[in-house]
């Protein structure tokens, strides 16, 4: 009894010890520090100063290189992992040079999205001297543009073409992003942190790489325009969730399995759910599948698996534009909303010469077409405009 007292005495003061503990030298202190309108946590032996959890901030922030807090002079040389998550006022940041990491508190390295859920910010900037970021049309890179940090959620278009040589896509990447409609990747792409679509609501087309080999939790949770996904044959594990609150219709996986699947990856699935999977792994799945009583759709081979256009909603194509002429002016008109003309006028007169007129009596020829992002170009529209007598 008396060993039992005292054992529990001693983690009872030490619990004691802990919480009272100050900070350590040379470490960051515990609590964060509120510096012109932003939240630091501070370190008094190199003083240096990391952006905390969690700030908010209207409008655009330029992040400073430094700050002075009580006659100190601490550089700014991290930004916590959540150091912005959910501010949705933020709406364009600049990162300086002397940023070099983006901090998680057990330094998974998965997690370089400081902005998650920031649905206003539309653009990232980096000072040309960071030797450890970059950004490449208001996107977040690491240096060497081999990792994607960060899509901001709030960047207004609906496709997006991931860069080759890009190797892998960091953790809520893309998350949150209520405008993207497709995304392709190039097989460049080897690695996806967890969440990288997650809530993506307009997302309706995704091309993976042919060299990713798993799925990471919550990769595609609630991305509800999301009918269709093609799992290509590199896959060979899912983690949980992947595809939760999404209303896939069709989910072909077309890799096999050496390990079976986990029951907890198809959580809370559609339940006219149809899975193509190879007729090896069929059994595997069913049996995985049983032991979930949420799970309703249907398992059949890949090869009873035949696309349909409904399976393929990224490759629309614009509508083959008009054009007319009137007063003097050409006028081009395409049906597909959003869709911008894109023209090339030939003409048969002669181009460059000498005196003080020139007669107009040959033709032009006009050819037109439309494009948009997330679209396949339209058809070319021609037109041949003939000059009468000047006229």
């Amino acid at each position: 009894m008396k060993k039992c007292f005292l054992l529990f005495l001693c983690m009872f003061l030490g619990t004691i010890a802990f919480a009272q503990e100050p900070d350590v030298p040379g470490s960051d202190h515990t609590s964060a520090t509120p510096i012109d309108g932003l939240l630091y946590k501070l370190n008094d032996v190199a003083l240096t100063a990391m952006v905390a959890n969690v700030n908010s901030w209207e409008g655009e922030l330029k992040i400073p290189e430094q700050v002075v807090y009580e006659g100190e002079t601490y550089t700014v040389d991290r930004i916590e992992w959540l150091a912005f998550s959910g501010c949705k006022t933020l709406t364009k940041v600049r990162i300086p040079k002397t940023v070099v990491k983006i901090k998680h508190y057990a330094d998974w390295e998965d997690c370089q999205n400081p902005f998650v859920g920031c649905t206003g910010l539309e653009r990232i900037e980096v000072d040309e001297g960071n030797p450890s970021f970059c950004a490449v049309d208001g996107i977040l890179f690491s240096k060497d543009k081999t990792r994607l940090c960060c899509y901001p959620a709030g960047a207004r278009k609906d496709y997006y073409a991931i860069p080759d040589g890009v190797t892998w896509i960091g953790g809520d990447a893309f998350a949150y992003n209520p405008y993207l409609v497709k995304v392709t990747m190039t097989n460049s792409v080897t690695r996806m942190s967890f969440g990288v679509f997650s809530n993506c609501k307009a997302l309706r087309s995704i091309s993976l790489s042919g060299n990713i080999g798993h799925i990471a939790a919550s990769t595609f949770e609630k991305c509800e325009s999301l009918h269709f996904l093609d799992i290509p044959e590199s896959v060979r594990s899912f983690e949980e969730s992947v595809f939760r609150w999404s209303p896939i219709k069709t989910l072909v996986i077309r890799g096999t399995f050496p390990d079976g699947f986990r029951d907890d990856t198809f959580y809370f699935m559609d339940d006219e759910v149809v899975i193509y999977v190879q007729q090896s792994e069929v059994e595997k799945l069913k049996s995985e599948l049983a032991k979930l009583k949420s799970f309703a759709g249907i398992v059949l081979p890949l090869e009873a698996y035949h696309p349909t256009e409904i399976d393929m909603p990224g490759t629309k194509k614009c509508s083959t534009p008009s054009i007319a002429y009137d007063n003097g002016k050409l006028m081009f008109s395409c049906e597909t909303p959003g869709a911008e003309c894109v023209y090339e006028i030939k003409c048969s007169d002669n181009s460059s010469g000498r005196g003080d007129e020139v007669s107009l009596n040959k033709t032009y020829e006009i050819r037109v077409h439309a494009t948009l992002d997330g679209y396949d170009d339209s058809d070319v529209a021609v037109a041949t405009i003939g000059w009468r007598n000047g006229q």
